[in-house]
């Protein structure tokens, strides 16, 4: 039963299925991790520059408060 299993395995690896195969799946998990690289990188820089935008805000407030008081 494990021979059967072995001999399975191994013909799959030798056969031109795993040569067609292999190189899409590869190249398929290479695209998903650069996307998901890209989408996290835009995240990332988005709530950066929601951060900058409200301390912008606030600085804008603060100078308004000391030009009146």
């Amino acid at each position: 039963m494990i021979l059967s299993y072995v001999a399975l395995f191994s013909s799959f690896f030798m056969g031109p299925l795993f040569w067609i195969v292999f190189p899409l799946a590869l190249a398929l998990s290479i695209v998903v991790s650069a996307l998901v690289a890209y989408k996290v990188r835009a995240v990332i820089a988005l709530k950066r520059i929601e951060a900058l935008s409200e301390a912008l805000e606030e600085l804008r407030h603060d100078r308004r408060d000391k030009g009146r008081g």
